[in-house]
């Protein structure tokens, strides 16, 4: 499923940037999906596999809950933990969280990936998916298309590096 998101959302910011980017995009993209294949699989567990921060509620009396589980499967919580860690980037970047915010969660990131036993490479492939995905998403919406689109070019450029 990851894989066939992960292309469709290339292939959909391809249409906002234009023809000349699909190839690129979709490149990237069957980088990205190599890298998720050659990490190593943790057990799977339920996942939310949309998991960030505003999925997440809490009540002081009864802590934290979870919203819009539409997308619950079984699944490697890798996904969930990089795509965490990949909305922290997001949030930071657009100035919705504090440098130290985002430090805080990507320290509590990897201790929860440490305390599971997950591995650090698989939340690292999986962050990097999540945040192209993300970036494919940001190209299609006005505020923050900009910076969208260069942290998709970014990301290109340094994937491409170390293909």
């Amino acid at each position: 499923d990851e894989a066939r998101i992960l292309r469709e959302w290339a292939d959909h910011a391809a249409l906002r940037i234009g023809a000349g980017s699909a190839q690129l995009l979709r490149e990237a993209a069957e980088r990205l999906i190599q890298g998720l294949e050659r990490a190593v699989p943790n057990p799977e567990r339920i996942a939310h596999r949309d998991l960030h921060d505003k999925q997440l509620l809490w009540d002081d009396d009864r802590g934290i809950g979870l919203i819009d589980l539409d997308t619950c499967a079984r699944a490697d919580p890798a996904l969930d933990l990089g795509n965490l860690l990949a909305h922290a980037e997001l949030a930071e970047s657009q100035g919705r969280w504090t440098p130290d915010r985002a430090r805080a969660a990507a320290a509590e990131i990897a201790s929860a990936a440490d305390e599971l036993g997950v591995d650090a490479d698989s939340v690292e492939a999986w962050r990097r998916a999540a945040r192209f995905r993300i970036a494919c998403v940001h190209v299609l919406r006005p505020p923050g298309r900009e910076a969208a689109h260069r942290d998709l070019f970014r990301m290109m450029v340094e994937d491409s590096r170390n293909a």
